[in-house]
Formats: C-alpha cells, sequence, structure tokens
C-alpha cells in the first residue's frame, strides 16, 4: 500500500542564514513493516534536507521526521516563494512511493556597498568622481544618494539621486562636486567631503573623499603678469624718450642740426631724422601715423582638447584632467572586436597619461578583455574575474598624438541583464581617467 504523508505547513517561512524547522508525519499504509528514504527534490534542494534521511515503521504505524530550511545569504538565492517536494520511497511498495509538494518563502535581506574611485582629486572649477553600488543582498535595491562637508563648502550633483540595483549587481553613478566660492588666489585648499548612500532606516554606507581646490590664477602666473607688466613699461618708456622718430629730446644728439648729418642726393640733402628715412626690414615705414612695433609670436599655443576637462588650467601645469569611457559589442567569435566606440584617438598636439582603469562586466559576460595602444596589448582581465566585482586598476601608460587606445573584447559567451533574455554581443566597458598633456613642437 506503501506511505501517506502529512506536512505540518504547506507554506513555510525561511529568513536568509537562519534554519527553520517543520515536522512532517509519515504512515505506514501497508501490511508489512517497511523502511522510507526521504528526500528533496526542486531547485531548493540544495538547502532543504530531511532528519532523518529514512525511517521504518510498523503497519499502520506513524513516524515523524524534521524538514529543514536553511536558505543562504547569497544574491543568487533570491527572495520570493518557490515550490520543492517531499519524496517518501517505499522498500517494500514502490509503487506506493509518494511525492507531496509545498511552498517555502524566502525573506529578503538588505546587504551592499559603497566605493568610490578615486578618492582624491584636484582641480579649480570641479571634481568628477564615480560612486559604485554594490548590491550583494537577495532582493533589488532603491538607494538614494547624499553628499555634504562640514563647512558646507561644496555643491554636489549626481547624474542619478535615485538608483535601482538588481541583486548581485553593482551601479556606477557619477558625482560632480563644485566650490561655492571661487578662490582667484592663493595656496590650494583642501574639501574633505563624504559621500552616503541610504536605503532606508538604518541601513547607510558611506565614504570618505577629497577635492583640492586650486586658485584660478596660481602663484607662477601671478609672477609672470608682474614681471611682463614690468617689461612692457619698460618698452613704452624706451619707445617714447629715445627710439620714436621726431622725438623733441634735447639730449638726443640729432637734436643738435650742427651734428645731424645728411645724405646727398637727386632732391638734395635729407637729414635722417626724416621719418621718410625709416623704414623698416620689411619696407614697412616707422612713423607718428604708426609707430607700432612688430609683436608676431615666434610660438603657437596647442588648441582645447574637446570635452569637459573639469576647470581652467594653471599655465604653470599644463596638464588637462581626461575622462574617456570606451564601451564594446563584441559578438561571440573566436577573435577580438575593436570596432564601435571601443576606440579612442589622442587629439592632435596632444598626449594622453593614463592613470586609472575603471573596469565593468554588468552582464556577467564571459571572455577576455583588453586595453591596446593600437595593436599594441597592454593590459588582459578575464572577464568572469569582473562579475558582480567591477575593477579600479592603476596604470601607468602613456599615448602619443594621434595613438589609439582600444578596448578590445574576445567574447566567448553573452550574458544578460536581470530580467532580460540573453543577448548575442558581449558588452563590457572601461572608464579610463587621466590628462592630456600640450606637445610643443
Amino acid at each position: 500500500m506503501g506511505a501517506t504523508v502529512l506536512l505540518q505547513e504547506y507554506d513555510t517561512f525561511a529568513q536568509p542564514g537562519e534554519v527553520t524547522r517543520r515536522t512532517v508525519q509519515i504512515l505506514n499504509t501497508g501490511p508489512v513493516v517497511d523502511r522510507f528514504e526521504l528526500d528533496i527534490v526542486g531547485d531548493a534542494a540544495g538547502w532543504i534536507t530531511v532528519e532523518p534521511p529514512q525511517v521504518s515503521a510498523f503497519p499502520y504505524e506513524m513516524v515523524e521526521a524534521t524538514v529543514c530550511f536553511s536558505p543562504p545569504r547569497a544574491h543568487d538565492v533570491q527572495a520570493g516563494t518557490r515550490t520543492y517536494a517531499l519524496r517518501v520511497m517505499s522498500h517494500e511498495d514502490v509503487e506506493g512511493s509518494v511525492v507531496d509538494e509545498a511552498t517555502v518563502t524566502v525573506g529578503p535581506y538588505v546587504d551592499y556597498t559603497l566605493r568610490c574611485s578615486p578618492l582624491t582629486r584636484r582641480g579649480r572649477l570641479s571634481g568628477r568622481y564615480n560612486v559604485v553600488v554594490g548590491n550583494q543582498g537577495n532582493a533589488p535595491l532603491t538607494v538614494q544618494m547624499f553628499a555634504d562637508d562640514a563647512e558646507s563648502a561644496l555643491r554636489y550633483r549626481f547624474r542619478h539621486e535615485e538608483v535601482d540595483v538588481p541583486p548581485g549587481r553593482g551601479v556606477i553613478v557619477p558625482l560632480k562636486v563644485r566650490p561655492r566660492v571661487r578662490r582667484w588666489g592663493g595656496t590650494e585648499l583642501r574639501h574633505s567631503f563624504q559621500c552616503t548612500a541610504a536605503a532606508g532606516e538604518g541601513e547607510r554606507r558611506s565614504a570618505d573623499l577629497t577635492w583640492v581646490q586650486a586658485p584660478l590664477i596660481g602663484s607662477g602666473v601671478g609672477q609672470f603678469l608682474v614681471a611682463a607688466s614690468a617689461a612692457v613699461a619698460a618698452l613704452v618708456a624706451l619707445w617714447f624718450v629715445v627710439l620714436r622718430p621726431g622725438s623733441s629730446n634735447a639730449n638726443a644728439p640729432w637734436a643738435d642740426p650742427s651734428t645731424t648729418p645728411s645724405v646727398q642726393g637727386t632732391g638734395g640733402p635729407t637729414a635722417l631724422t626724416d621719418p621718410s628715412a625709416h623704414r623698416s626690414p620689411g619696407g614697412h615705414e616707422s612713423s607718428d601715423d604708426d609707430p607700432s612695433p612688430d609683436t608676431s609670436d615666434d610660438f603657437s599655443v596647442p588648441p582645447d582638447p574637446p570635452g569637459d576637462t573639469g576647470g581652467s588650467q594653471d599655465p604653470t601645469d599644463t596638464r588637462i584632467p581626461k575622462d574617456i569611457r570606451l564601451s564594446a559589442s563584441a559578438p561571440a567569435s573566436g577573435g577580438y572586436e575593436t570596432s564601435g566606440s571601443a576606440q579612442y584617438t589622442v587629439e592632435k598636439g596632444f598626449r594622453f597619461l593614463l592613470t586609472s582603469i575603471f573596469l565593468e562586466n554588468t552582464a556577467n559576460d564571459s571572455g577576455v578583455l583588453r586595453i591596446q595602444r593600437g595593436d599594441d596589448t597592454l593590459m588582459e582581465v578575464n572577464l568572469d574575474a569582473l562579475r558582480n566585482d567591477p575593477r579600479n586598476e592603476n596604470a601607468s601608460f602613456v599615448f602619443g598624438p594621434g595613438q589609439k587606445v582600444v578596448l578590445a573584447v574576445k567574447c566567448t559567451k553573452p550574458g544578460a541583464l536581470p530580467g532580460q533574455s540573453a543577448t548575442t554581443t558581449c558588452t563590457p566597458a572601461a572608464t579610463l581617467t587621466g590628462s592630456l598633456e600640450p606637445v610643443r613642437s
């Protein structure tokens, strides 16, 4: 005849990280002593067990066992209701074995991290940071972003003040910092501030950051302007007092007619003080109507690079901060894909100094990612190592004018975002942080 199974509860609530026990009763409906094997089938079989795993019962005797629910605190065991089955297999009457279905509801828990890159930034008008929120919980997470400083000296702007983070994933939120008061001169000021993510009452994460505010006009510029002003004043005085044609300075040697030499020509003697006798080597006449000397410079200044550099630059520090985001869309194949928005070409007249690389693989693709200078490989990372864990790498690479920064991807298995079907391409990305430095010819 087999067995009859009776669960104590057919809908059990289990909290991740805890053990919940429920009693099950088994009635031997056969005419002989029988031994029953007990186990769990279904997706939840990895964390639901039965104690003891086998029981024996006399005919028409009722015996008990315990079903133990112990869901782990892991993002892949997501909150919600799922179905499991208790299987009771008879040794004496195989056809009398039974499978009884029930449900278990896994409770949600909140666990997330907050990281920022870089921790310190320097600028005159603004500073840019990348704030990374990683959800290690088992349910979707809604996070609100805040930032403040004790002196209220800064203004903050998040690209998104509220973000939704799927379980086991990370989201990057760009942050821009500006001063409330601009400083024209003086020394640099260090502003310490705190970036905070809030996911409900008592669930806050914070990171301490620093922005170094540089004056709009550095000390080197001030000294240069003072020296340049003094030089211009000296040249103007020299022009009007000594060099200007037709000057009436009594101390000038040509002011005495007896000492004025002459040149004999067809039109009679001509005094050297005649403005028509003074011509520049290029044929341009110098006169009272045109006293300006040639002021053409013998050097050129390279053009400003495109994009927002985060503030004007100190002439004594010609490096210009530069952030670049490269994103790939590589189909599954045996080679490396570098097309689309996965390349950046250094502007003419500049070289790019790469200091930091932020790598992300939000779709959990499989394959290999490379950072290249043209066709030369500088850095290689396995995409599996970036799953659920964006990485910030320090770097020290230099790219000359016209050279290409390339994000090359070899896609072996495309992943998928939560709630979306699998795609046919791998879509990792990299954010490059560095600076552009003018190259003088």
